[in-house]
């Protein structure tokens, strides 16, 4: 888990033993390069916030099949943003738009 500090602390309490509380693009870069060089690492979910930040970067990465990269709303995101967000990772995950015709 990558992200702001209230985000980070939620997925604590929620049982995600790593996280890395960030601010600025060269902190969400050395956040993603620890995380990415574990060969365990399946999964990395970060703020939709902290992706900002090195958009790029994240963009490359989520090109890989493994780790699957999550972007996820932090609590400053507009319900539109929280919903586009979701919206393109049930995309990614089924492959089909489940919601086209809206």
């Amino acid at each position: 888990m990558i992200g702001d500090e209230e985000t980070v602390v939620g997925f604590r309490l929620a049982g995600v033993e790593n996280g890395y509380v960030v601010e600025t693009g060269e902190e969400v870069e050395k956040a993603l390069d620890r995380v990415l060089s574990d060969p365990q690492t399946g999964l990395v979910i970060l703020t939709s916030s902290a992706a900002e930040k090195t958009r790029r970067w994240v963009e490359l990465i989520k090109l890989s099949p493994h780790p699957v990269v999550v972007e996820i709303p932090d609590r400053k995101a507009a319900k539109m943003e929280r919903e586009d967000l979701l919206r393109a990772f049930v995309r990614r995950v089924v492959g089909i738009d489940i919601l086209k015709g809206d």
